[in-house]
């Protein structure tokens, strides 16, 4: 799972094994190692989520957690659908989240592995 911060914009982008373990599981998580302290990682999950009737975000002590409701993730990750889009209140204008399925590059990328990601539709051999 892919994590990409922007100003008051969150995405995480997922591989098909982990749209696949997301469907069966409810749950992802990964980190960012940052140093070498007791603080030294950001931590963040995806949770599919029936207590929830709208995306939400938690930010704790060094995670960020991401509730999307259990309907919508069955939707998602069950068809073709490409993403889910919402924006959460805040102190500012809303935060926007973004989930997407990942897909591969148009442009091959030297040191990136991308077999395992979705074709990209505008590739020309698709």
């Amino acid at each position: 799972m892919k994590l990409r911060m922007h100003g008051d914009s969150l995405r995480l982008r997922l591989s098909p094994e982990e749209i696949s373990q997301l469907a069966t599981e409810g749950r992802l998580a990964d980190a960012v190692h940052i140093g070498s302290g007791d603080l030294s990682a950001l931590a963040y999950e995806l949770i599919s989520s029936a207590d929830h009737r709208a995306v939400d975000v938690e930010l704790g002590a060094g995670l960020i957690s991401v509730y999307v409701p259990a309907d919508e993730v069955a939707d998602w990750t069950g068809t073709d659908r490409v993403g889910i889009e919402a924006v959460v209140a805040n102190t500012t204008d809303g935060l926007r989240v973004v989930l997407e399925k990942d897909w591969q590059c148009l442009t091959p990328r030297v040191g990136e592995d991308e077999a395992h990601l979705y074709p990209n539709p505008l590739a020309p051999d698709q």
